[in-house]
């Protein structure tokens, strides 16, 4: 719940700092006040108007995309640029072998259009993988 292990809590307990009942368990909801204002710095000044401070708010925003992320990419659901910049090679490739073969066909026109068409759709795919700055 607190995103800590149970021994980290009973390490927190065991120093003395982390607030526990009589019988040495943990009232949640107390805890958890007491790490916020931990860190927080113990300054109530610090917390905004919801009581968590707008940095850890950040903090935890960009964590938990972060996971998000992680787990998108874990279940395959996401790939790495450089994955997808290769295989959009690969098909090009295969794709103006087989412009070369129309060109022996049909004649250099029909390699054209081929290939004028391939351009197109490689500038349209990196566009939506890759940053503007970064496109070759």
């Amino acid at each position: 719940m607190l995103g800590v292990s149970k021994s980290t809590v009973n390490r927190w307990g065991r120093r003395g700092g982390c607030p526990r009942n009589d019988d040495k368990s943990y009232h949640l909801p107390t805890v958890v006040q007491w790490r916020i204002e931990l860190l927080s710095g113990n300054d109530g000044a610090m917390l905004g108007e919801g009581g968590e401070s707008p940095a850890r708010e950040e903090l935890l925003r960009v964590k938990t995309e972060r996971e998000k992320l992680a787990l998108k990419r874990d279940r395959g659901e996401l790939l790495p640029r450089e994955e997808l910049r290769e295989g959009f090679r690969v098909i090009a490739e295969r794709i103006r072998n087989a412009g070369e073969t129309l060109q022996r066909q049909w004649g250099e026109d029909a390699r054209l259009v081929l290939d004028e068409a391939i351009d197109d759709a490689e500038r349209a795919l990196l566009q939506l993988v890759v940053k503007p700055e970064h496109v070759d």
